[in-house]
């Protein structure tokens, strides 16, 4: 008799542990901003970062971020290992940190809060940020490269198969599209084009502190645009955040990246050079 009703309460403290794990969200390990290699943390502590030029290693930036801002660096895989070591060597191409509009809060931290306040999962809380959080990709580049060297790969200019045409500006934005020939049959180049699925713009003047913002031709809530970023002779940023046409324009952009600028500052070890 004593067996059977201790199986009993052993039974009713197993079903009530399960209905609380089933009322409250399950705490991944990983949030989805770069897939599963992503690492995710609250904690605030520093991460000392080491990142070097693949080529020319005596091109060397060091930096300072919080855990809970950084979440990829090359080499360390976020499936193989649970988190990022105290002190990360980085010897090309980038690491990411990721922060959260309007005053650059690391994601870590904010989508924490988020999910706690709320009752979600990790995944629900960062996709309901997503208008919000910016991700940046850090690399460093060589030694004496002008500013249209760091984006020219994506237009492709300068080959007899491709053209790059004014478009319609938005919010006084110089806007490019990539149009491309297409090729006959017998493999030579027709006078027919068609237009790439991305729209090139371009700064107006020194307030706008990117060197080409590349995005969807149809602008779209959900896809995020490429806004690349030189904050110094060392180092290109790649920032991917909300669409501009979408969430406010010119000044959208001029907003956000100031938010950025300002975090790199504060990471990077020595930020002007």
């Amino acid at each position: 008799m004593r067996a059977s009703t201790m199986r009993i309460a052993a039974l009713k403290a197993a079903t009530l542990a399960a209905l609380c794990v089933l009322s409250w969200p399950i705490q991944a390990d990983t949030v989805p901003l770069c897939g599963p290699v992503c690492f995710h943390s609250a904690d605030s502590s520093p991460v000392e970062v080491t990142m070097a030029h693949e080529l020319q290693t005596d091109r060397q930036a060091r930096f300072k971020i919080p855990r809970s801002a950084l979440i990829y660096a090359s080499g360390y895989n976020g499936l193989k290992r649970n988190a990022l070591p105290r002190h990360v060597n980085v010897v090309g191409p980038w690491f990411k940190f990721a922060i959260v509009a309007p005053d650059g809060r690391p994601f870590g931290e904010a989508v924490e809060e988020l999910a706690h306040q709320k009752r979600l999962h990790l995944d629900t809380a960062a996709t309901e940020l997503r208008p919000n959080y910016v991700v940046v990709e850090v690399s460093i580049i060589g030694r004496d490269i002008p500013d249209d060297r760091l984006y020219s790969a994506y237009l492709l200019s300068g080959s007899d198969w491709t053209n790059l045409k004014s478009v319609e500006p938005f919010d006084g934005l110089p806007a490019k599209k990539l149009s491309f020939k297409v090729k006959n049959a017998d493999g030579t180049t027709g006078s027919t084009t068609v237009d790439g699925h991305q729209t090139n713009y371009f700064p107006l003047d020194a307030e706008d502190r990117f060197l080409i913002i590349q995005c969807e031709n149809q602008p779209n809530p959900i896809y995020w645009c490429r806004y690349i970023v030189r904050p110094n002779d060392l180092v290109r940023l790649h920032v991917h955040m909300s669409d501009f046409r979408v969430y406010g324009g010119r000044k959208f952009v001029q907003d956000r990246l100031t938010m950025v600028l300002r975090a790199y500052c504060e990471y990077d070890i020595v930020c002007h050079r």
